[in-house]
């Protein structure tokens, strides 16, 4: 649903003082953007779990099935606090990625491919469950869950998915003292 376009650079001379650094010492500088890319990614996602959550609860309250809300029988709710949780540890790890974009390159790394891997994981359960919980309207254009699903699909794939952040992570030197 966003805009996209592609841009060719064949032919573009960038004068000396404009680069980002000597000839072919731009990667450092492009790794730093992309990681910051990433956090905010995560936190565009982790706005969107909080946001599906509080949906789900409200249509768990609402619907009516057997003469009772559904947010009353336990099974509900237990998928709903399994949801919660998930929202939890993407937003701690998002927090932790936001609070490390300006730390050293192997602490950013590190936190930034820790908060992708987890948004990956709890974007897919929370937004699974709350289409499962939201019953055939879930999977509906007219109702934003299913289109908050199919944007964290496209945020998992940005700034690199989560394959290529578990290889990145372990990659990383271990921590003093330890192992990851």
């Amino acid at each position: 649903g966003r805009r996209a376009a592609l841009i060719d650079f064949d032919g573009v001379q960038v004068p000396t003082e404009a680069r980002l650094g000597d000839e072919g010492g731009a990667a450092s500088v492009l790794e730093e953007v992309i990681d910051l890319g990433a956090a905010a990614a995560c936190a565009e996602g982790a706005g969107m779990l909080e946001t599906v959550c509080q949906m789900t609860r409200d249509y768990m309250c609402d619907r009516v099935q057997f003469g009772v809300p559904i947010g009353t029988f336990q099974v509900l709710q237990h998928r709903a606090v399994d949801m919660f949780i998930e929202l939890q540890l993407a937003k701690a790890t998002m927090l932790l990625a936001a609070l490390k974009v300006d730390a050293p390159e192997q602490e950013r790394k590190r936190a930034i491919s820790t908060a992708k891997v987890q948004l990956a994981e709890s974007g897919s359960f929370v937004t699974r469950q709350g289409i499962q919980l939201h019953g055939g309207i879930g999977v509906t254009d007219e109702h934003n869950v299913g289109l908050y699903f199919k944007r964290l699909n496209v945020l998992n794939a940005l700034f690199g998915d989560e394959q290529h952040h578990v290889r990145r992570f372990n990659q990383l030197p271990s921590f003093e003292g330890g192992s990851h």
